[in-house]
């Protein structure tokens, strides 16, 4: 849990303190390749770390798999909100074998409570989320697909090479035949 230790000893609130007793929340686990950590049907409120691996979040349309974001290493969220309640409509699938550290906000409430501190940090981990999200919608606004390949490709350099062509083709909204097009276009660019 090195990482995991380092990521929240980067967040603004954090001391060596508040972030051992946070850090003592998280549950390590390992998924095999093509497990599931949440879905529409059986879903939980955690915050995830994505120590290694590769996992990605999708929805379901017309029997369609539209897949919304991967990544390989940091936060990421379930689609359940502890908060709100609402319930998630997302599925999280790993697309490799991965170890995550988990923390389930409904069993980590009553210490959350006692230390509202580590509520800050929590937020902030949100607030973080939610700019990512914000990233992605501004990302598919781009309306060339070339544009939107290069700015990914700038952005996730690492992860471009990672995913599988579907996937990607899913998460930047190109159709997989544009998309062949577009990286041998680019290719070695």
């Amino acid at each position: 849990m090195d990482s995991l230790n380092q990521r929240l000893m980067e967040l603004k609130y954090a001391d060596q303190q508040l972030v051992k007793l946070l850090e003592q929340l998280f549950v390590r686990q390992s998924f095999e390749k093509g497990m599931f950590l949440d879905t529409p049907y059986n879903s939980s409120s955690f915050i995830c770390f994505m120590e290694s691996g590769l996992v990605c979040g999708y929805s379901l349309e017309d029997r369609k798999r539209h897949i919304s974001w991967a990544i390989e290493n940091g936060f990421f969220l379930s689609s359940t909100g502890f908060f709100s309640s609402v319930s998630g409509s997302e599925y999280i699938y790993f697309l490799k074998d991965s170890v995550v550290c988990l923390l389930s906000l409904p069993r980590a409430k009553h210490i959350l409570e006692q230390n509202p501190t580590l509520l800050f940090m929590l937020i902030e981990i949100y607030e973080e989320q939610l700019n990512t999200v914000k990233n992605r919608e501004q990302l598919l606004k781009i309306g060339h697909a070339e544009k939107r390949y290069l700015l990914f490709r700038e952005q996730y350099p690492r992860l471009m090479n990672k995913l599988i062509h579907d996937v990607l083709a899913s998460i930047l909204n190109i159709e997989t035949k544009y998309l062949y097009k577009i990286k041998k276009k680019f290719f070695r660019k």
